[in-house]
């Protein structure tokens, strides 16, 4: 969980923060300095930064991803395979405290085939043999022993270069690096990346002190994992939808966003939506230029009230807005077929829900099931616990049934009893 703050409530916001998860849990706390200009009608200090207060559910369980967010950091990492980007390293390393005297265990032979493509400990006839020994014959360590050499050498990790009459032993290593907690990096100024970007999608500037769209998406890159889902519960110009999106696009990741936010000074309708609506379908820049879309999907939703009295119309309300969120939870918004006691949906990857309101739907649902050969994710109210495992024999194959979420069952009871 990261919290951005200004100094009027950092320390009301650390205490709450330290209350919910336990110092123990407090992963830190970094001052991002994102207005160098700074405020001239201060009468103290001109602030220029704000503060990103990190916490974690369980410090044990956590850790940031290796991944390298400075530019100067990013280039130096040139390569690339499966397993993502890396720069080759001497294996050997030449310092006093790492000769051969000082570290006898790690002065040993490495065999290297004449291609240069296998590296083993196994002498073998023809294999160069190779020490740790600069080209004036002074001999200092390998890095690992052994023992450890034999673990780390598989899937390439080892790589033998021929340079003059030497042979080198080199070893990947994978982009990361270790984070600040003071970030100044330009790319980090509000205004240039977060008002004039915002200035640029939608014409003209709706809503003040955006944060920078490269702000989120580092935090992102430390953060999250490819399939994450990332919640933002105070979404203000949806920066952090965007930087998902923006992501998911540098590196195949299929990130998911939810944004929340009231519709204040319509900022939801004016600024928030119509951002991450431009974004994945495209848009005109000031200048009139064509950005291309970043590509996704967007639903909407509005949280409303429903009233708990036994009424035909509160029926259907809440039929509809648990459908919704059934809909959301599971991912699939395409209406299939509506019928008065279920609905079917699918997504674009092809995953089918099926919703039945009670009993009768049952069977025909089934019916449905059979003509449509599909897998489903079923869910099925009911005003008893009763399970209905024995209703879908026939089709069980094809059919995963889940409970209702509590919250959503417990209303449905109290209106359809």
């Amino acid at each position: 969980m990261i919290c951005a703050i200004d100094a009027n409530e950092l320390f009301s916001l650390g205490l709450l923060l330290d209350e919910l998860f336990g110092e123990k849990n407090r992963v830190g706390l970094v001052t991002v300095e994102h207005n160098p200009k700074g405020r001239n009608l201060s009468k103290f200090f001109s602030e220029n930064s704000e503060f990103m207060l990190i916490y974690t559910k369980d410090i044990r369980l956590a850790k940031f991803n290796d991944v390298a967010i400075d530019e100067d950091k990013k280039t130096s990492f040139n390569l690339e395979d499966a397993k993502g980007r890396y720069r080759l390293e001497p294996f050997m390393r030449v310092r006093t405290s790492w000769s051969r005297k000082n570290k006898p265990q790690n002065y040993y032979p490495i065999y290297v085939s004449k291609d240069l493509k296998t590296i083993t400990l196994e002498k073998r006839e023809g294999y160069y043999e190779v020490y740790p020994k600069t080209a004036d014959g002074r001999e200092w360590g390998w890095k690992n022993i052994p023992k450890t050499f034999e673990k780390l050498n598989k899937d390439g990790y080892f790589v033998a270069k021929k340079e003059g009459n030497q042979i080198k032993i080199f070893h990947k290593y994978r982009e990361k690096q270790v984070f600040k907690n003071i970030w100044i990096n330009k790319k980090y100024h509000s205004e240039f990346h977060g008002t004039n970007l915002l200035k640029k999608i939608l014409g003209e500037n709706l809503f003040e002190y955006p944060k920078s769209l490269y702000l989120l998406e580092d935090i992102l890159k430390i953060t999250s994992k490819k399939n994450s889902i990332i919640l933002d519960f105070f979404a203000g110009s949806g920066t952090t939808g965007h930087a998902v999106l923006e992501l998911n696009k540098e590196d195949g990741g299929n990130r998911k966003f939810i944004l929340v936010t009231n519709n204040e000074n319509n900022i939801c309708t004016d600024v928030c939506y119509p951002r991450i609506e431009k974004v994945i379908k495209g848009y005109k820049n000031l200048r009139g230029e064509w950005v291309e879309g970043l590509g996704g999907n967007l639903k909407y939703f509005k949280t409303d009230f429903v009233d708990a009295e036994p009424t035909d119309l509160n029926k259907k309300k809440l039929v509809d807005k648990s459908t919704e969120m059934l809909c959301l939870k599971e991912d699939c918004f395409d209406l299939v077929k509506e019928a008065k006691h279920f609905r079917i949906f699918k997504n674009p990857q092809g995953k089918h829900l099926g919703i039945i309101y009670d009993d009768e739907g049952i069977e025909p649902f089934k019916k449905e099931v059979k003509k449509l050969k599909k897998k489903f994710v079923v869910y099925v109210f009911s005003l008893d616990e009763s399970a209905r495992e024995e209703e879908f024999e026939d089709v069980i194959e094809m059919v995963e049934l889940k409970p209702i979420p509590a919250v959503i069952l417990n209303v449905y009871r109290r209106i359809f009893k």
